[in-house]
């Protein structure tokens, strides 16, 4: 229940009712739609039409202002930029696409480029200048006044892919001995630099960090009281080399707004906040996506297409190669298709289904064991209901595809064959679409990386020599073969 300030005690009719503006995602999409046309129209007027794009950014969010400039052309973007004053501009590269960000910086000078990293929240700006280059990133920072450019230097030091990559050092400590008068003040004297504030860190004469203080304890408290005596030492920390995906793993699991990250002395050196560990879980789950497919990072920032091609060659070999095999295995059993030609027509039912299912299960595996919900206590019942889930989805898929061949050609044979391979096939799919990303696991393999070609080749070959196996059986067994 929300308890406020009582109301006005006219009545409610005279009151004059603020507008408010509720959208839908659909509207804000449609928003975005009609505003990359708007600005494509007036960008081709050129200076005619540069105060007419300044009127029409005023008081649309800079997110949806960056999902504009993604779609962009990088120099149509980068006019727009210029437009606009330094921090609404520094807001909206903040929030762009990585891969639409990189070739715009191009185009903007290092000077101004600097300033913009001067706007920026610390993480933000070591993010942009880690975009660029060497030679672009060491001429950028050196236009940046001296304190930004230490803390961007000191962020740039970590890997991308941990804390002390992810971590901003804009944050609020007091030490243990201060009283909450204190503390509020330092939150007042660091309201201009701190743009997120969640908790209040609190250190001791070394810096080391020994509790945090909510901001609704701090309001309640009273003034005089030793933050000593109302924080909670119970403090949830990450060291600096942490990886990013163990961090969001620890602010899901404990519902953190956000976490301290501490040096490996204990020290205070900054902080993570929930919208750094969503971008991370993001970007997370793209890349198992993209490792799956074979594709990568460079795909969409590479403006090579020999590169590009390069990069997915290995992942299209391994496909070759298992065609090639498969080739091998109907090679080998010729004299029963020459036989029994009608087996051929549902080859790519059995090879297709049953990839599709082990894909599919591996994928569920591969982001469990991302995210910790896949771990060594769970292993068995991941694998059994996986393999429950083969069974179901193998009796339903067998007895349709079996039917219908039944149907089709007449012959109750052939539906038997059919309907037999789709379910061993993928049942067997499906089991080993869970078994092979934990024991690429255990053996310190990437699973998102290796399963996918793995699972692809595993059964196509083992879903056709189940598929002839039974049909030289069960034809034997009917007389026929």
């Amino acid at each position: 229940m929300f308890i406020g300030w009582p109301g006005p005690t006219r009545p409610a009719a005279t009151c004059e009712q603020p507008m408010v503006m509720r959208r839908t995602p659909e509207d804000l999409e449609e928003h975005k739609r009609e505003l990359i046309s708007t600005l494509d129209h007036l960008l081709e007027q050129g200076e005619a039409g540069a105060g007419s794009i300044r009127n029409l950014l005023i008081g649309v969010h800079h997110a949806d202002t960056a999902d504009v400039l993604d779609v962009m052309d990088p120099e149509d973007a980068a006019r727009v930029l210029s437009l606009l004053d330094m921090e609404t501009a520094s807001d909206i590269l903040a929030e762009m696409e990585e891969a639409a960000r990189t070739p715009l910086l191009e185009l903007v000078d290092p000077r101004e480029l600097a300033t913009l990293v001067e706007e920026m929240p610390t993480d933000d700006a070591a993010d942009l200048v880690g975009d660029l280059d060497k030679e672009a990133a060491e001429e950028v920072l050196s236009h940046v006044a001296p304190q930004e450019r230490e803390e961007i230097e000191e962020l740039l030091v970590h890997e991308e892919d941990t804390a002390g990559g992810r971590m901003e050092l804009d944050f609020v400590a007091v030490n243990q001995r201060a009283t909450v008068d204190e503390a509020v003040e330092a939150i007042r004297l660091a309201a201009e630099e701190v743009e997120a504030l969640y908790y209040v860190y609190v250190v001791d004469d070394e810096e080391r960090l020994v509790g945090l203080l909510r901001l609704r304890d701090l309001i309640l408290a009273r003034g005089s009281l030793l933050v000593a005596d109302l924080m909670n030492v119970d403090v949830i920390s990450v060291p600096l080399d942490m990886d990013q995906e163990d961090v969001a793993h620890l602010v899901q699991q404990y519902d953190l707004a956000a976490i301290p990250v501490v040096g490996g002395d204990g020290k205070l050196v900054g902080r993570i906040t929930h919208d750094d560990i969503a971008d991370v879980l993001e970007e997370e789950i793209e890349e198992d996506l993209r490792r799956v497919a074979g594709v990568g990072d460079e795909d969409l920032i590479e403006r090579s297409s020999v590169r590009v091609a390069g990069s997915r060659l290995p992942w299209i070999l391994i496909g070759l190669v298992s065609a090639l095999v498969a080739g091998f295995i109907i090679d080998n059993h010729e004299n029963l298709l020459e036989q029994y030609i009608v087996l051929a027509v549902f080859l790519p039912v059995v090879m297709a289904i049953g990839g599709s299912i082990g894909l599919q299960s591996s994928m569920i595996v591969v982001r469990g064991l991302a995210t910790g919900q896949a771990d060594l206590i769970h292993i068995g019942q991941r694998i059994f209901k996986e393999l429950r889930v083969g069974l179901v989805l193998g009796i339903a898929c067998g007895l349709a595809v079996g039917i219908i061949a039944w149907l089709w050609k007449g012959m109750a044979e052939l539906g038997l064959i059919v309907g037999l391979s789709m379910l061993t096939a993928i049942i067997f799919a499906a089991t080993l679409g869970a078994v092979v990303p934990i024991v690429l696991d255990r053996f310190k393999a990437d699973p998102a990386l290796a399963s996918g070609p793995f699972m692809t080749m595993s059964n196509d070959i083992i879903g056709l020599l189940i598929y002839f196996a039974l049909a030289s059986i069960l034809l034997q067994a009917f007389g026929a073969g």
